[in-house]
C-alpha cells in the first residue's frame, strides 16, 4: 500500500515524498507581474516546511490578462530574474517547484471575448502566448509548468463552449 510519505517518481521529476502544496493565487505580485520580498518569504516558508513541491499560483500567460489584481506573470523576459531568485530560494531548500500557467480571459482592446468568438490568428496567439511563458519558466529554471484549466477560466470556458455545442 502507497503511504504518503513514499519516494514517487513523475518522468523526470522525483519526489521525496507526496505532499504537494497546490496552487493558489497570493494576490502579492506587483501590477506587472513581478515577485516582491513578501512573495519570495511565502514560498521560502513552504519549500522549508516539508512539502516536497511546489506548484506556484496562477501565473499569467498575458501582460493585459487583469481577471486578478496582484497576479503572477510570464509575459515577458524581463520577469525571468524575478522568477529565477523564486526558483532558486525554492531549490535551496531541494524542494521542486512548477509554475502554473494560466489565462483569465482573452481581450480584443478592451472586450473581453469568448473562445468560439475569436478569429484563427487570435487562437494562435493564445497558443503562442502559453507556449512563450514555458519557455520563460524553463529559462527561470522551474522544475516543469502545469496548465490551469478551471474555475471559469479561459480553457474551462473551451470546454463548455464545446460541450454546450454538443447538445
Amino acid at each position: 500500500m502507497k503511504d504518503v510519505f513514499d519516494k514517487v517518481s513523475l518522468k523526470n521529476l522525483t519526489l521525496r515524498n507526496r505532499l504537494i502544496r497546490s496552487a493558489t493565487w497570493e494576490a502579492l505580485a506587483e501590477p506587472d507581474g513581478g515577485i516582491n520580498e513578501d512573495t519570495y518569504e511565502i514560498y521560502r516558508e513552504l519549500a522549508k516546511g516539508g512539502v516536497e513541491g511546489i506548484i506556484t499560483g496562477f501565473t499569467s500567460v498575458a501582460d493585459d490578462d487583469s481577471y486578478f489584481g496582484g497576479m503572477m506573470r510570464l509575459s515577458h523576459d524581463e520577469l525571468i530574474p524575478q522568477y529565477r531568485a523564486l526558483t532558486d530560494i525554492i531549490h535551496a531548500e531541494n524542494c521542486p517547484v512548477i509554475s502554473q500557467l494560466a489565462l483569465g480571459a482573452f481581450y480584443r482592446g478592451y472586450n473581453q471575448v469568448e473562445p468560439d468568438e475569436m478569429t484563427h490568428d487570435e487562437i494562435k496567439h493564445v497558443i503562442n502566448l502559453f507556449i512563450d511563458a514555458a519557455k520563460r519558466a524553463k529559462q527561470a529554471n522551474f522544475d516543469g509548468v502545469q496548465i490551469h484549466a478551471a474555475h471559469f477560466f479561459f480553457f474551462e470556458s473551451i470546454h463548455k463552449s464545446t460541450s454546450q455545442s454538443q447538445k
